[in-house]
């Protein structure tokens, strides 16, 4: 027999002796090393523990699941309808205010003067045209100059109400009922006619626009409720309703444009943030369904394992609906049957299995183990240590003796070299060279 051969019969025989020891070590069964080859315990297998939830009847339902981002209901700007020093701002950015509040206040001396001064020429005009009146009852003047008087007399009260009308002016106010988003002026600025001030948003009630296909159009309807999640505020759940529904298809896209009313009365949610929407189009009364982390995917083919009297039942299965963390099951299971949700990633069919007891955490895959994932260490781990057998039993002595004769294999040489380089830890760090030397075992276990 070659060199080489022999380096890998003896790895192969060490990991075996690796495995079957950990799997005892977890149920307190004795196992141990003897010049590099493993000694198998006595009696069969140990049964894997694991958790498992029987299959039951559940609405689900098929969703329109799409992104938008929220749109205030209205967004204004605040614009200067005179020209003015800014002598007063009377509110910042984030503020809440009512329709009609006074944001900031304009220089008003030279325009008070110009209301002084048109009051003072309707009072003039008022008494001239109060003589006028008087003269042309008594036929001194013609009807002519009483008009004209008349006239001159409307002319400044206009001048006057204009006069007045500038001085409101010189207080910008809120238009609609809102948070001020930006403030774009400060004291001693300069405003001019029609130039921007402040920006004011209405965020109750916020909008979110979206397009679903022309197809679908028949299971939306207005006031449908709506599912509403924020990347920004992850499990916190929101929700809206269909408020308006376009009457026309895009017909570039081939969508109809939906509106979506968000319901905002806690104020948490703000214009410009990123959403994600979940429109239900579909509902399916009393699906068979199990948790997806149950179900398992091999070669294209999905499948669950069933808890079948302490034996593990390999269970191929068609799927249906999913929602949340459920997905329907068409065909493979009945109701009632224990699907193993926990610790059948490492599983073959007909492995004995245990349910787990309150206090035990099932393994979730064969690497967890045998001692390859990182974990909490129980009393067991601390005994076995203390014994000088490190973590779950590995003898790291033994475990570089096991690599070395890995490593005599080109292929397995060069991945490793390859991995080294993108990872330099993992020429130090054990449970990474576990990560990386497990599935070879495992292939050399099985030929």
């Amino acid at each position: 027999m070659k060199p080489k051969q022999k380096n890998i019969l003896l790895a192969a025989a060490v990991v075996a002796g690796v495995l079957m020891l950990s799997f005892c070590s977890r149920n307190n069964s004795a196992a141990s090393f003897s010049g590099g080859a493993a000694s198998k315990p006595a009696g069969k297998a140990p049964a894997f523990p694991v958790i498992a939830e029987p299959a039951s009847l559940r609405d689900l339902s098929e969703h329109i699941v799409t992104t938008a981002t929220l749109e205030a209901d209205r967004l204004i700007d605040v614009l200067a309808k005179t020209a003015g020093e800014v002598v007063e701002v009377l509110v910042e950015e984030g503020v809440t205010v009512a329709q009609g509040a006074v944001l900031a206040r304009l220089d008003q001396q030279e325009i008070l003067l110009e209301v002084r001064e048109a009051e003072a020429h309707v009072e003039n005009y008022s008494a001239i045209f109060e003589r006028t009146r008087e003269l042309m009852n008594s036929d001194l003047v013609t009807k002519e100059e009483y008009e004209r008087q008349r006239y001159q007399l409307e002319l400044n009260r206009i001048k006057l109400e204009q006069a007045r009308v500038k001085l409101q002016n010189t207080e910008l106010r809120s238009s609609i009922p809102g948070i001020i988003t930006n403030r774009l002026i400060d004291a001693g600025h300069w405003l001019g006619v029609n130039q921007k001030a402040f920006s004011i948003g209405d965020f109750d009630p916020l909008y979110a626009v979206i397009n679903i296909p022309e197809r679908q159009i028949g299971a939306v309807r207005e006031g449908q409720r709506v599912a509403v999640a924020l990347e920004s505020m992850a499990g916190k759940d929101f929700s809206g309703r269909v408020k308006r529904i376009s009457p026309v298809v895009d017909a570039a896209s081939g969508t109809i444009r939906i509106t979506v009313e968000l319901d905002q009365s806690d104020h948490a949610l703000k214009p410009g943030m990123f959403a994600t929407l979940s429109l239900p189009i579909h509902t399916k009364k009393s699906a068979l369904a199990v948790p997806k982390k149950a179900v398992l995917l091999e070669r294209e083919l999905e499948l669950v394992f069933i808890f079948n009297e302490g034996v593990a039942t390999r269970t191929p299965v068609n799927l249906g609906l999913s929602e949340g963390d459920w997905v329907e099951i068409t065909s493979g299971l009945s109701p009632g049957d224990l699907v193993i949700t926990v610790g059948q990633e490492s599983l073959r069919d007909g492995d004995a299995v245990r349910l787990a007891g309150p206090s035990e955490e099932p393994a979730s895959d064969l690497k967890e183990a045998s001692g390859t994932t990182e974990r909490q260490p129980t009393a067991d781990d601390r005994s076995r240590n203390s014994r000088g057998g490190g973590q779950d039993g590995f003898d790291p002595e033994r475990w570089a003796q096991l690599i070395e004769g890995l490593l005599s294999d080109p292929k397995i040489k060069k991945a490793y070299d390859s991995k080294l380089k993108q990872d330099p830890d993992l020429e130090t760090n054990m449970d990474k060279q576990r990560e990386f030397f497990i599935p070879y075992l495992r292939k050399m276990r099985q030929q």
